[in-house]
């Protein structure tokens, strides 16, 4: 019996689930919540909130390739 994680069909499921995930995140109902006047330290926050969700999305990506040893 092999440990969770390690086969093909895990890996394939990690991917989709990182896809939709991200699709999820960066969907437009989502990007309006944070309106266009709202700003955070000068910058507005619909700008930290996408690049918080792709640093996110990166890093995981980065972390599960790691992780399998390719």
């Amino acid at each position: 019996m092999t440990p969770p994680g390690d086969g093909l069909a895990d890996q394939e499921e990690f991917w989709m689930l990182l896809v939709l995930l991200a699709a999820l995140l960066l969907n437009w109902p989502l990007l309006t919540m944070t309106g266009p006047d709202k700003m955070l330290m000068g910058f507005p926050l619909r700008l930290i909130y996408l690049g918080i969700i792709w640093l996110s999305i990166i890093l995981a990506t980065y972390l599960f390739d790691r992780r399998t040893g390719r």
